[in-house]
């Protein structure tokens, strides 16, 4: 991925002002990103990508990154013609419910577009596959040690 213009023709496309028939040619791969039930203080990724139709190339800028969402990553980038830009989107937080952000791009640093991001937020949460472990040696167990297995999962990511 590249964020800086390096020839000519790409400074000069990435600071045009695009017509509307022109914008319908730059596709979001999202306008809600819905990261689910996540841990709270887990770090979840998810990609956002952007996909230039045009026969020139675009600037692309992710911006107005709320707390929960400022890890993201690869925020500036210009997507050459008949290509696709990946933008790394990383929620994170620590406080437990439901959240309801939003980020903004941009195309060209000129025409602004908002996707929403949403998320529950559950505490860490362990369960265990047995309600109760007994360990207790039978009496004609002759072994020193004993052993069973338990499983710990946790239903968020």
């Amino acid at each position: 991925d590249k964020n800086v213009a390096s020839t000519q023709a790409e400074v000069r496309d990435v600071s045009m002002e695009l017509t509307i028939e022109q914008l319908k040619c730059i596709v979001a791969s999202h306008k809600v990103i819905d990261f689910g039930r996540v841990n709270v203080g887990s770090l979840t990724p998810k990609n956002f990508a952007i996909q230039n139709s045009l026969k020139q190339s675009v600037l692309a800028s992710v911006s107005d990154l709320d707390i929960e969402l400022q890890q993201s990553k690869h925020l500036t980038q210009i997507i050459p013609e008949g290509c696709i830009a990946g933008f790394d989107i990383y929620f994170s937080s620590r406080v437990v419910g439901k959240v309801k952000k939003s980020f903004t791009y941009k195309i060209n640093n000129i025409h602004t577009f908002k996707v929403h991001v949403q998320a529950e937020v559950v505490p860490i949460e362990l369960v265990m596959n047995k309600k109760e472990v007994v360990m207790e040696f039978p009496q004609d167990y002759l072994k020193p040690t004993l052993s069973t297995e338990v499983v710990l999962s946790n239903p968020g990511k």
